[in-house]
């Protein structure tokens, strides 16, 4: 019965036994399949491309489980029926949101496998496909998937969608869904990155499971690397003490000293307990991430670009001045046992000047995960005068060699 509810949730269907018999015309069909799963078999061709191809054209939803239902009890070896369980899994994938995706053949195939390494090689497509409405309920159904590890895909995901400003309604409820996901080591996980989102319910989340005493559980998948015997409340709480000393060093002016002063130190880091941090989320929550309680930043560019490699792009902010983004690099490597790292190097330079560029910031950096968010800030002179100019950036890959999508936040420092 859970195999039968793990593909009716992939379907999006209410669980519910089905217990028709095949029609002669579907057994027919059936033998067929079954015939043509162990020639691909005995050649060692069954992958993506092959796997499509088992539609189930005789079958609806329900038929489908049943199929899965069937092929387990049958009496064939142990490789046909993960074979049987793979196809069917794979077409019922196919089936829901994931088949309007990019990769469709090769997502749902990765998907419907149970190594960690296909999982991860899927989310690694999934990073790739275009930003959009399908995407954004592709991620949404995943995150109700049975399997922890591909909620956390899902959550991941999610999570750096809505910083690349996509804000459909269930991608903040997903992430929600696995800040308090019923694995107390997926909720830690999906809770490590959430502030990312920039969004205020995600964070009223986070500062609510600061009670949760759930201690973690073992969860062999290279996407965790948390602390055993660690309480889900205690690591959030690490987090937002980053978070909360961010916010403290953003609201400090920070203008180019005048000859004979120092340059202004940043707010100290200190690590709070979650009752100081439910006391400086009540007084704050309104100016999160915009320098509250006297804003200080006036945002002046907040797009996602596509940038290739080795071709400058133009950017304008809202104050008119052009600033030049040139992408050098950016790679991802998925090995090793810290979860996948990236290396990524973007110069951002002012126009404006009529000899050559002035260097703004050098936006990325080598060796970090997959969904840190660049921050920076840096004096910038406007005209005759200084000031501060802060920034932020994510990266995300595409389908083709070279070509990045950067969201890139830009805001000016008040007078």
């Amino acid at each position: 019965m859970r195999r039968r509810a793990l593909l009716l949730l992939v379907l999006g269907l209410p669980v519910a036994a089905h217990d028709a018999e095949f029609t002669q015309e579907q057994a027919l069909l059936l033998r067929d399949y079954g015939e043509r799963l162990r020639g691909l078999l005995r050649s060692g061709r069954l992958g993506a491309e092959e796997a499509a191809t088992f539609k189930f054209d005789g079958f609806d939803s329900h038929d489908l489980v049943h199929v899965f239902d069937w092929a387990d009890r049958t009496a064939e070896p142990a490789e046909l029926r993960a074979a049987w369980a793979c196809v069917c899994r794979s077409a019922a994938f196919r089936r829901g949101p994931l088949g309007d995706l990019e990769k469709a053949s090769d997502l749902c195939f990765l998907l419907a496998s149970t190594h960690d390494a296909d999982l991860l090689r899927a989310y690694r497509l999934l990073r790739q496909e275009p930003l959009g409405e399908a995407l954004d309920r592709a991620v949404v159904a995943l995150a109700r998937d049975p399997r922890p590890e591909v909620r956390l895909i899902a959550v991941r995901h999610a999570t750096t969608l809505l910083f690349f400003a996509r804000k459909t309604e269930g991608l903040v409820e997903a992430v929600l869904g696995g800040i308090g996901d019923e694995s107390p080591a997926i909720a830690a996980a999906c809770a490590r990155y959430a502030d990312e989102s920039d969004d205020i319910r995600v964070m009223g989340r986070l500062v609510a499971s600061l009670s949760d005493d759930r201690v973690l559980e073992a969860l062999p998948f290279p996407l965790v690397r948390l602390p055993a015997r660690e309480r889900v409340g205690s690591l959030v709480a690490q987090r937002l003490s980053w978070v909360v000393w961010e916010e403290r060093s953003a609201r400090l002016a920070w203008r180019a000293p005048v000859p004979g002063r120092a340059w202004p130190a940043r707010c100290e880091y200190v690590p709070l307990d979650a009752d100081e941090i439910c006391a400086w989320w009540n007084q704050h929550r309104a100016g999160f991430r915009r320098g509250a309680p006297a804003p200080m930043w006036r945002r002046v560019f907040d797009q996602v670009v596509v940038a290739d490699r080795g071709t400058p792009l133009r950017l304008r902010l809202d104050t008119g001045t052009p600033l030049l983004l040139s992408l050098s690099s950016y790679s991802e490597h998925w090995g090793g046992g810290d979860g996948p790292i990236a290396s990524s190097e973007a110069e951002l330079s002012d126009v404006t000047y009529p000899d050559d560029e002035q260097h703004i910031a050098m936006l990325g950096a080598l060796e970090q995960s997959v969904w840190a968010i660049g921050k920076g800030r840096t004096t910038w002179t406007v005209g005759t005068k200084d000031g501060s100019l802060a920034w932020k950036a994510a990266f995300l890959p595409t389908h083709r060699t070279g070509r990045v999508r950067i969201r890139l936040v830009i805001d000016i420092e008040h007078e």
